[in-house]
């Protein structure tokens, strides 16, 4: 007695047409998506939405910028003697985005969400010149950004570093606008 097949599903079946090539249809590679021109700003944020970046808002920084940061990146941070990767370089969104997306050889940033990796080093920003820098909504857990060992509350008691009252406050000031615009990084303390 010969054995029938099993009968498919009319689901399998379906799928199974769609799956079907059509004569003469080759594979089409997937390409990504087309860089964005460099002054379109939509459109690079289009584009790093697309690429799973939506933190990115800047267009990407050229390859001359890329290499530069790249060699900085490499230096070994010595603070006895005070030495940091980005010491007295000003940095922009742009680049910061940069650094962010390539950190440890592509890995990408820090996802604090995910508690294995909290254990990760963050960028290095110490001494880097950060003034102005829109750092709003980007991942920034771990970042290493300046002495942990001064609290917060301790920045009213810096009064004889500051030429006037007035000076201490504009710095505390400042310390506090910077410390809401990334609330969303708990571990995250700049001092600049």
């Amino acid at each position: 007695m010969k054995q029938q097949p099993p009968q498919r599903s009319v689901l399998h079946q379906f799928l199974s047409v769609l799956s079907r090539k059509v004569p003469g249809q080759a594979k089409q590679p997937i390409q990504p998506p087309q860089r964005p021109a460099p002054g379109n700003r939509e459109a690079w944020r289009s584009y790093w939405k697309a690429q799973g970046q939506p933190w990115r808002t800047e267009p990407e920084i050229d390859g001359v910028r890329q290499a530069e940061l790249a060699q900085r990146r490499d230096i070994v941070p010595d603070m006895e003697k005070g030495i940091y990767p980005f010491k007295g370089v000003k940095l922009s969104r742009a680049d910061i985005e940069w650094l962010l997306a390539t950190h440890e050889s592509g890995r990408g940033p820090i996802g604090w969400n995910e508690e294995q990796q909290r254990e990760r080093e963050g960028l290095d920003m110490r001494g880097a010149d950060l003034r102005s820098t829109d750092l709003t909504y980007l991942p920034l857990a771990c970042l290493r950004g300046g002495l942990s060992e001064i609290p917060w509350a301790s920045l009213e008691n810096w009064g004889p570093c500051f030429e006037s009252k007035e000076t201490q406050q504009q710095y505390i000031s400042k310390k506090l606008t910077l410390k809401v615009r990334i609330w969303r990084e708990p571990n995250l303390m700049l001092h600049i």
